[in-house]
């Protein structure tokens, strides 16, 4: 009945792929004000919470290379499907480095994440709600192998983190 133990049962009706891989994706993001980047996460792209709990074990820490007292919020957001899940780490008793300044020219950039969303300018207004500032205007992209696509860069109220949003059908 757990989050992990549900996610195992998924797991395990799907199979593996030839290789022997999950078909289970988690990308992490680094955060510094919990309740700007979750509403990021919740209002303009719809996902929900499925874990929510502060890891502060000496054996966590020092495997995540964290100090040994650190105690940081670990919230993972997830839409319907059960393999796209996204961790949210917020630092409650440290610092951690942001790359927020590096991410942009001339420097070649950095993509926090990218997520596919029905109308890219109704996500849009949402941002504008909830202070996450545009990157870049609306415009049509190419994506290899994929073809032209609508699609923005926001940069996350909760780290400054680039996001694009991507004009399509999410799972």
């Amino acid at each position: 009945s757990t989050a992990v133990g549900k996610l195992r049962l998924d797991v395990e009706a799907e199979g593996k792929t030839k290789t022997g891989y999950t078909p289970v994706s988690t990308t992490s993001h680094s955060i510094i004000d919990h309740e700007k980047a979750l509403a990021f996460y919740q209002q303009v792209l719809g996902l929900h919470i499925i874990i929510d709990d502060v890891l502060d074990k000496p054996e966590t820490n020092h495997f995540l290379g964290r100090p040994k007292e650190a105690q940081t919020r670990a919230t993972f957001v997830s839409a319907a499907h059960p393999f796209g899940k996204i961790a949210l780490s917020h630092p409650l008793n440290y610092e951690a480095s942001s790359k927020g300044d590096i991410q942009v020219p001339p420097n070649i950039g950095y993509l926090a994440q990218s997520f596919l969303v029905p109308d890219v300018q109704k996500a849009l207004a949402v941002c504008d709600e909830i202070g996450a500032e545009r990157f870049s205007d609306p415009a049509d992209i190419m994506l290899p192998g994929v073809g032209p696509r609508f699609a923005a860069v926001v940069r996350n109220p909760g780290s400054g983190a680039l996001m694009e949003l991507i004009e399509g059908t999410p799972l």
